[in-house]
Protein backbone atom coordinates (compact mmCIF):
# COMPACT_ATOMS: atom_id res chain seq x y z
CA UNK A 1 0.00 0.00 0.00
CA UNK A 2 1.34 3.43 -0.92
CA UNK A 3 2.20 5.80 1.86
CA UNK A 4 0.75 9.31 2.18
CA UNK A 5 3.89 10.90 0.76
CA UNK A 6 3.64 8.70 -2.33
CA UNK A 7 0.03 9.73 -2.86
CA UNK A 8 0.85 13.43 -2.54
CA UNK A 9 3.62 13.42 -5.13
CA UNK A 10 1.63 11.28 -7.57
CA UNK A 11 3.84 8.21 -7.28
CA UNK A 12 2.23 5.18 -8.93
CA UNK A 13 1.13 2.20 -6.88
CA UNK A 14 3.82 -0.44 -7.09
CA UNK A 15 3.08 -4.14 -7.15
CA UNK A 16 5.96 -6.50 -6.45
CA UNK A 17 6.02 -9.40 -8.87
CA UNK A 18 8.31 -12.22 -7.78
CA UNK A 19 10.84 -13.59 -10.25
CA UNK A 20 9.41 -17.08 -10.59
CA UNK A 21 12.05 -18.17 -13.11
CA UNK A 22 15.13 -17.23 -11.06
CA UNK A 23 17.39 -20.22 -10.61
CA UNK A 24 15.11 -22.60 -12.51
CA UNK A 25 16.51 -24.97 -15.11
CA UNK A 26 13.62 -25.58 -17.49
CA UNK A 27 15.36 -28.43 -19.32
CA UNK A 28 15.77 -30.36 -16.08
CA UNK A 29 12.27 -29.52 -14.90
CA UNK A 30 10.73 -31.38 -17.80
CA UNK A 31 12.03 -34.56 -16.23
CA UNK A 32 10.43 -33.80 -12.89
CA UNK A 33 7.19 -32.52 -11.43
CA UNK A 34 8.61 -28.98 -11.11
CA UNK A 35 6.85 -27.65 -14.22
CA UNK A 36 3.53 -28.38 -12.55
CA UNK A 37 4.71 -26.54 -9.44
CA UNK A 38 5.82 -23.53 -11.51
CA UNK A 39 2.45 -23.50 -13.28
CA UNK A 40 0.72 -23.48 -9.89
CA UNK A 41 2.95 -20.59 -8.76
CA UNK A 42 2.14 -18.60 -11.90
CA UNK A 43 -1.57 -19.36 -11.55
CA UNK A 44 -1.57 -18.27 -7.89
CA UNK A 45 0.34 -15.09 -8.75
CA UNK A 46 -2.15 -14.37 -11.53
CA UNK A 47 -5.05 -14.75 -9.09
CA UNK A 48 -3.31 -12.44 -6.61
CA UNK A 49 -2.76 -9.79 -9.28
CA UNK A 50 -6.38 -10.11 -10.44
CA UNK A 51 -7.49 -9.41 -6.86
CA UNK A 52 -5.20 -6.36 -6.67
CA UNK A 53 -6.64 -5.07 -9.96
CA UNK A 54 -10.17 -5.65 -8.68
CA UNK A 55 -9.42 -3.65 -5.52
CA UNK A 56 -7.83 -0.85 -7.56
CA UNK A 57 -10.87 -0.68 -9.83
CA UNK A 58 -13.13 -0.39 -6.76
CA UNK A 59 -10.96 2.45 -5.43
CA UNK A 60 -11.04 4.20 -8.81
CA UNK A 61 -14.83 3.89 -8.96
CA UNK A 62 -15.16 5.29 -5.44
CA UNK A 63 -12.84 8.21 -6.22
CA UNK A 64 -14.65 8.94 -9.49
CA UNK A 65 -18.02 9.00 -7.71
CA UNK A 66 -16.62 11.18 -4.92
CA UNK A 67 -15.18 13.62 -7.45
CA UNK A 68 -18.45 13.78 -9.37
CA UNK A 69 -20.36 14.39 -6.13
CA UNK A 70 -17.97 17.20 -5.17
CA UNK A 71 -18.25 18.82 -8.60
CA UNK A 72 -22.05 18.64 -8.43
CA UNK A 73 -22.03 20.26 -4.97
CA UNK A 74 -19.73 23.03 -6.19
CA UNK A 75 -21.95 23.63 -9.22
CA UNK A 76 -25.19 24.05 -7.19
CA UNK A 77 -24.49 27.59 -5.85
CA UNK A 78 -23.64 28.81 -9.36
CA UNK A 79 -26.98 27.67 -10.76
CA UNK A 80 -29.00 28.85 -7.75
Amino acid sequence: MANKKGKKNGAPIQVVIPNLWKGLKVGEMQKTNELKEVLELVTNENKRLEEIIKQMMQEITFLRESLLSTVMKLEEPINA
